[in-house]
């Protein structure tokens, strides 16, 4: 320990890496390619807990986003002397 800082092992910080990536949303396939793994299979697999929160993330967001369009819509269906605050 150099300098008071811990150890480093290096597969760490490339599974940081792939955690970090996958998390914010980056498709399997690319990171599989990051990785230079031979399949995304292998991603797959071995990040599968992950892939799995990413998903249901990305869902999470989509139904928020959906839900703020809509909201959007209908306000701008609207007219506005109809609008609250007016």
């Amino acid at each position: 320990m150099a300098a008071g800082l811990p150890r480093v092992w290096l597969p760490d910080l490339r599974h940081l890496a792939a955690t970090l990536i996958l998390t914010s949303g980056v498709p399997l396939p690319l990171v599989s390619t990051t990785l230079r793994h031979t399949t995304a299979g292998i991603t797959a697999d071995r990040y599968r807990r992950l892939t799995r929160e990413a998903a249901l993330a990305a869902d999470t967001r989509g139904a928020v986003l959906d839900a703020v369009a809509a909201e959007r819509a209908a306000r701008d269906a609207t007219p506005t002397s109809e609008r609250r605050g007016s």
